[in-house]
C-alpha cells in the first residue's frame, strides 16, 4: 500500500507540472513546454545519475519518448474532435 500510495502521489505531482504554469497566469502554452522539457531534462540527469548511466543518452532517449507520447495524444485528440465532434 505504501508503494502504491507513493507512485500516486508522484503521478500527481508529475501530471501538474504541465498544468502550474497555466494556474499561475501562463498565458502561452509555451511556458509549459519549457517547464515541462526543464523536469524531464532534470529527472532525466537525476536518475542517469544515481545510476551510473550515460547521462546524455538518458536524456535523449527520455526527451524522446515523451515527445512521441505527447504527439500521440495529440493526434488522438484531434481523431476524436473529427469522428466525434467532441470538442473541450
Amino acid at each position: 500500500m505504501r508503494n502504491a500510495a507513493l507512485v500516486g502521489v508522484f503521478y500527481l505531482i508529475g501530471a501538474m507540472i504541465p498544468i502550474l504554469p497555466v494556474l499561475i497566469g501562463a498565458k502561452s502554452v509555451f511556458i509549459s513546454v519549457i517547464v515541462s522539457g526543464a523536469i524531464i531534462v532534470f529527472v532525466s540527469f537525476f536518475v542517469a545519475f544515481i545510476s551510473g548511466m550515460n547521462i546524455k543518452r538518458r536524456i535523449i532517449t527520455n526527451v524522446v519518448i515523451i515527445a512521441t507520447a505527447v504527439v500521440v495524444t495529440y493526434v488522438m485528440g484531434i481523431v476524436v474532435r473529427e469522428i466525434w465532434g467532441i470538442r473541450i
